[in-house]
C-alpha cells in the first residue's frame, strides 16, 4: 500500500494541472497584493494626529451629546487615508475559500478522470489488481495534494498581506489574531480536501473530469437554489450552508429558513456526503469493466 500511495503521490505532483494552479495562484496573490499596496497608506502617529486635527477643525461635524474630542477619536478612520489593517487577514482568507474549494474539486476530479481519459487505468490495474486499494490510494493522494496546495497558497497570501500591513497599512494585531488565522487556514484547506474527495469520487463513477465539474456546478448553482426556494426547511442539509459554517468556525444561519448550522454539524454532514460518494464510486469501480 505504501508503494502504491507513493506512486500516486508522484503522479499527482507531476501533473501539469497542479503546477499550473500553484503558479496561477501565486501570480494572482502577487497582483492582488500589489494593487492593494498602491491603494494603502502607512498609518503613523503623525498621520493619526493630523487626522484628529482635521476632525476637530471641521465645522460641519457634530456628535450629538458626545464631546467633539471623543467623537473624533471614535470616528478617526473617516479622516485617515485608506490603510490595510492586519486584522482583516482572516476575513480575506475566508473570502478566498470558494476559489480553493473549486481548486480542490478540480484537482480531485483530474487525478481520476484524466486517467480514465488517457486509458492508463487498465495499465495500473495490471500492476495492482485490487481495485479498492487503488481507489483508497488515489483518494489519499488527492487529499494530501489538495491540502499541500491550498495550505501553500494560503500561507503565501497571509504572508503577503502581513507584509502589506507592516509596510503600507496598520500592523496592530488584535489578541488572538494569529490563532484565528491559522484556524481559518486549516478549516479552509480541510474543506478543500473534502471537495477533492467529492470531485474524485464523481470522476471515478462517471469516468470524466467534465462530468465531475459540471455536476458540482449544476448542483450548487441550480439544485440548491431550487431547494432553498421550495423547501427552505432542508437548508441545514445543503452543501453550501454546511460549508459556510465549516469555513467560518461559527454557526451559520440561512436567510431563507432561519435555521442555524453549527460548524460540527457542517463537518459531519459533508463527511457523510463524501462517504456516500466514495461508496458509490467503490461499488462502480469494483464491478465495472475498465476497458
Amino acid at each position: 500500500m505504501i508503494r502504491l500511495l507513493s506512486s500516486e503521490l508522484l503522479r499527482a505532483r507531476s501533473r501539469r494541472l497542479v503546477k499550473v494552479l500553484l503558479i496561477v495562484g501565486v501570480l494572482g496573490i502577487v497582483v492582488g497584493v500589489t494593487i492593494g499596496a498602491f491603494n494603502s497608506h502607512k498609518i503613523t502617529a503623525t498621520s493619526a494626529q493630523e487626522a484628529m486635527q482635521r476632525c476637530l477643525q471641521d465645522p460641519n461635524i457634530g456628535f450629538g451629546g458626545m464631546t467633539k474630542q471623543r467623537g473624533c477619536r471614535e470616528s478617526l478612520d473617516n479622516y485617515l487615508p485608506n490603510a490595510f489593517d492586519v486584522n482583516h487577514i482572516g476575513d480575506l482568507l475566508r473570502g478566498t475559500s470558494i476559489n480553493l474549494i473549486v481548486i480542490g474539486w478540480l484537482v480531485g476530479a483530474s487525478l481520476a478522470g484524466a486517467e480514465w481519459a488517457a486509458g492508463t487505468m487498465t495499465t495500473l490495474l495490471t500492476w495492482e489488481p485490487r481495485r479498492i486499494r487503488v481507489l483508497l490510494a488515489k483518494l489519499a493522494a488527492a487529499i494530501i495534494t489538495v491540502l499541500v496546495l491550498t495550505l501553500t497558497l494560503q500561507l503565501v497570501l497571509a504572508g503577503a498581506l502581513w507584509l502589506l500591513a507592516a509596510t503600507r497599512g496598520v500592523n496592530v494585531p488584535d489578541p488572538g489574531l494569529w490563532h484565528g488565522i491559522f484556524g481559518s487556514l486549516l478549516r479552509v484547506s480541510a474543506l478543500a480536501a473534502v471537495a477533492g474527495v467529492f470531485g474524485m469520487a464523481i470522476a471515478m463513477y462517471t469516468r470524466s473530469v467534465t462530468a465531475a465539474m459540471a455536476s458540482g456546478f449544476i448542483y450548487l448553482a441550480v439544485i440548491e437554489g431550487l431547494i432553498r426556494g421550495y423547501r427552505p426547511g432542508l437548508a441545514h442539509y445543503l452543501i453550501g450552508d454546511n460549508a459556510a459554517a465549516w469555513v467560518s468556525g461559527r454557526p451559520f444561519t440561512s436567510g431563507a429558513s432561519g435555521i442555524s448550522v453549527t460548524p460540527v454539524h457542517g463537518a459531519v454532514v459533508l463527511l457523510i456526503y463524501a462517504a456516500i460518494l466514495v461508496g458509490a464510486a467503490a461499488i462502480s469501480f469494483r464491478g465495472r469493466d475498465v476497458t
